[in-house]
C-alpha cells in the first residue's frame, strides 16, 4: 500500500507511469501467485520508482 502511495506523489513522467503500472500489475499477480512474487514485483515497482525520482532531479 506505501508503495502505491509514494508513486502516486511523483512527477507524473513515464517512468513513474511505468512504476505504478508496475505496482498494479504486481498486486494482481499477488493475489493469483505466492507471496514472495508479489514482495519480489513490489520491489521492482519501488526500485523503478527510486529511479524515476533520481533522473527527475538530475534533468
Amino acid at each position: 500500500m506505501s508503495e502505491r502511495v509514494t508513486l502516486a506523489r511523483m512527477p507524473p513522467d513515464k517512468s513513474a507511469e511505468s512504476g505504478q503500472a508496475l505496482g498494479e500489475s504486481a498486486q494482481r499477480a499477488g493475489a493469483e501467485g505466492g507471496l514472495e512474487w508479489r514482495l519480489a514485483a513490489r520491489g521492482a515497482a519501488a526500485l523503478v520508482g527510486t529511479n524515476a525520482r533520481y533522473w527527475s532531479s538530475v534533468a
